[in-house]
């Protein structure tokens, strides 16, 4: 018995089956206490939550995360989030805009960050340079977001990733998905 494979049947193969796919989890809320050198108060409060990426079936090159804010027309054109080379980043370690991503390495890519100063406390997406929510007090209505992966093979999801910062306050600061 022989089977013989078209090329088109080998294609659907390729497309459906050896595609590298993106494996996308919301990390758990962190919370840390940060000395600042020399700084007054010698420590800031820190909140941070960030997506956890995995790569599945196969390297994905030139891994993009494009943000589009909801309810905020003066950034409805898509920003891109930054990636950092290492876990621990440097001052003067500029960010990139992709990444390659190697199947199986668990990579960590911070959505925002939340300080507490004695003088306020304030929010920071990463979302391209013009995108800040800087406040004194962290209260305003939910920001609402979408995400989508791309790479050099193009989109790594059909439909973005949906998500919402609940900015109540300090206390009640998170994220959650989006159905």
């Amino acid at each position: 018995m022989v089977i013989a494979i078209t090329p088109f049947a080998a294609w659907l193969y390729r497309r459906f089956f050896l595609r590298a796919k993106l494996q996308v989890l919301l990390a758990p809320l962190l919370e840390i206490e940060m000395g600042l050198a020399g700084g007054n108060p010698p420590t800031q409060h820190v909140k941070s939550q960030a997506f956890l990426l995995t790569a599945k079936r196969g390297p994905i090159h030139n891994c993009k995360v494009k943000f589009v804010l909801d309810q905020h027309p003066e950034f409805l054109s898509p920003q891109y989030m930054s990636w950092y080379s290492r876990e621990e980043v440097e001052e003067t370690q500029p960010p990139t805009l992709s990444r390659d991503l190697i199947p199986e390495e668990q990579i960590r890519l911070t959505i925002w960050d939340a300080y507490k100063r004695p003088d306020g406390e304030s929010l920071q997406l990463n979302a391209g340079k013009d995108i800040f929510d800087r406040t004194k007090n962290l209260g305003g209505e939910p920001l609402i977001f979408g995400v989508t992966f791309l790479s050099d093979a193009g989109p790594l999801n059909k439909k973005p990733y949906r998500y919402k910062i609940r900015r109540g306050s300090w206390a009640t600061i998170s994220m959650d998905s989006i159905k």
